[in-house]
């Protein structure tokens, strides 16, 4: 099939979709039939047990996405004069500086 794709997202990731440099959404484990007509299609993936979730699509998901991202994230945010101190299944793992990254957390995916 020329048109479609398979997207594969093990259980240890999330996928987001991007089409023609929009985001379109987050794909959770499982397998996804994507139709790449029309446009470019990207799919970038994230391994959740990564501390904090680094993507260039933060800010954007943050603030215009909060549905997707209440779904899918533990979001931690700290002022200047604080510090998140990230403490996941009883060992301490990493703390984040004052204003490190909105979406982080123990397990940033939820």
């Amino acid at each position: 099939m020329l048109f479609v794709r398979r997207v594969l997202v093990g259980d240890q990731e999330r996928a987001l979709l991007i089409r023609d440099k929009r985001f379109e959404r987050a794909l959770e484990p499982g397998r996804h039939w994507v139709w790449l007509m029309p446009g470019a299609v990207e799919v970038e993936f994230h391994n959740v047990k990564a501390l904090e979730f680094q993507s260039t699509w933060v800010d954007y998901l943050v603030k215009e996405r909060a549905e997707v991202v209440s779904r899918l994230f533990t979001v931690v945010e700290t002022g200047d004069a604080q510090v998140a101190v990230v403490y996941p299944m009883a060992s301490w793992r990493a703390s984040l500086d004052p204003v490190s990254g909105c979406c982080s957390g123990a397990d940033p995916w939820r």
